[in-house]
Order: C-alpha cells, then structure tokens, then sequence
C-alpha cells in the first residue's frame, strides 16, 4: 500500500479550481441551469400530457418556465457589471481597446555558423 501525499490532494483541488474558474469564465452556470429548466419543464409538460407534446412544449419557446426567463434575462447583452457602470461611449472605446492590442515582436541575433575545433591535430 502507497502512502498518500498531502500535495497530491492540493493538486488535485487547484486543478479543480482553475476548471471551475473557466467554466465560470465561459458562461458554462448559463447553459447548466437552462438544462435543469428544460429538464423540469419537460417532467412537468410529460404528466400533463404525451411525452412528444411534452418535447414540443419545452422546446417551442413559446411556454418558458420562470427560470428559463432568468436565464434569457441573465444572458441578453448589456448585463454586464463594466457595461452599467460606463456611459456607452466608453463601453465600445474600451472593447476596441481591448480588441486593437499590440503583439510583441521578437527579434533574436542571427547565429554564427559554429565552428569546429580540434584538440588534436592528428584526430
């Protein structure tokens, strides 16, 4: 039996960190709690009626559960923290700012040819 290492479990959790941190940087919590409304509207729509009206009736958009409302509301464009606390003039001018940034350029000396040398004249 191997004994356990307490950095493996801190790896472990960091890695897990950044996961969820990207996750919540791609807008992944949206498109989690849109399946949970659509898997409860369908529940919902199947014990009223067949399950192929159930499927019409969660996916037409024309019946949203009060969740799936929150999560088009949440998602529309605009709601942004930044986007509220600027004048509109200053949301674009920042966005192209952020879009125009300027990639660094490398420049490395060119190399030499190298340059053999013999210790020994007879090798």
């Amino acid at each position: 039996m191997q004994p356990t290492r307490p950095g493996l479990s801190l790896q472990r959790i960091a890695r897990w960190a950044v996961v969820l941190a990207l996750c919540l940087c791609l807008g992944l919590q949206w498109v989690l709690l849109q399946g949970v409304a659509w898997t409860g509207m369908l529940i919902q729509f199947s014990q009223q009626g067949s399950i192929a009206e159930a499927v019409s009736k969660t996916f037409d958009g024309e019946h949203p559960c009060p969740l799936c409302m929150a999560v088009k509301k949440a998602v529309e464009p605009g709601n942004s923290d930044t986007e509220k606390q600027l004048p509109p003039s200053k949301v674009k001018e920042i966005k192209l700012m952020l879009a125009m940034c300027q990639v660094p350029i490398f420049a490395f000396p060119a190399r030499l040819p190298h340059r053999w040398q013999a210790w020994n004249e007879s090798a």
